[in-house]
């Protein structure tokens, strides 16, 4: 996988940019943008509606009608956890793909005017566009670098099992928490911040809520959670 590095601003160049088109801006975590490789794992009925509106969404990116902002740390994160993400998509899709034979292979056996699916649509490498759909959506993004005072204050959340840290750990979720907070400290805009990371951001009863640890904050920066890629452009309006 090529690298997808970009240069980190500093959070009092991210700003200006947040101010300028108004209404509400999106930072992104690094298990959202992982997800959209793996979004072919998904067998559920909403996987089409989820790649519509991942589509979407980087479709406004590049048009300059939303801006896409995250800590710098995330792109470290997806750097380094993409190619291991996609090799266990292939595996899914490999394991999918002997299942599709198969069923293709006994429609063959059924009575005439069955109409068996087309083979050749085994040679479509859907692995290969989410896999490039979620570089294009990196690519669109702001990163902020994280100042040393969020590395405190994300050393200090450990050191206090408030979330998103759990039994000591989670530095790096950490410190996109205090990023989204600098970032949004003097807001002037409503942010939608996308995790899908409901073990570590959400509530223990209820996945769609934010965490008691993260709420308050989160409510007095004007930050509207969002757990889905689906929830999020309903928040942003797209």
């Amino acid at each position: 996988m090529t690298s997808t590095k970009k240069a980190a601003v500093d959070v009092s160049i991210a700003v200006p940019l947040a101010q300028a088109p108004g209404g509400s801006v999106l930072f992104i975590d690094t298990c959202a943008y992982l997800d959209i490789r793996r979004l072919a794992q998904n067998e559920t009925r909403s996987f089409a509606y989820t790649l519509k509106k991942v589509i979407a969404v980087r479709d406004a990116v590049r048009a300059g009608a939303l801006l896409a902002f995250s800590a710098a740390t995330v792109q470290e994160e997806y750097d380094r956890n993409a190619s291991d993400v996609r090799l266990k998509a292939k595996e899914h899709q490999q394991a999918t793909d002997e299942a599709v034979k198969r069923f293709l292979a006994a429609a063959q056996q059924l009575p005439v005017g069955h109409t068996a699916a087309d083979p050749e649509i085994m040679k479509l490498d859907i692995i290969t566009r989410l896999c490039d759909l979620a570089d294009e959506l990196i690519a669109g993004t702001t990163f902020i670098a994280e100042s040393p005072a969020s590395h405190t204050r994300a050393s200090q959340r450990i050191s206090r099992n408030h979330r998103p840290a759990q039994r000591g750990k989670g530095h790096a979720d950490c410190l996109i928490a205090e990023t989204l907070l600098d970032f949004t400290g003097s807001a002037q805009w409503r942010t939608v911040f996308l995790t899908t990371n409901t073990h570590d951001y959400s509530d223990e009863k209820s996945k769609k809520v934010v965490h008691q640890h993260l709420a308050t904050d989160f409510t007095s920066n004007d930050i509207v959670t969002a757990f889905d890629w689906i929830s999020a452009t309903k928040e942003l309006g797209l």
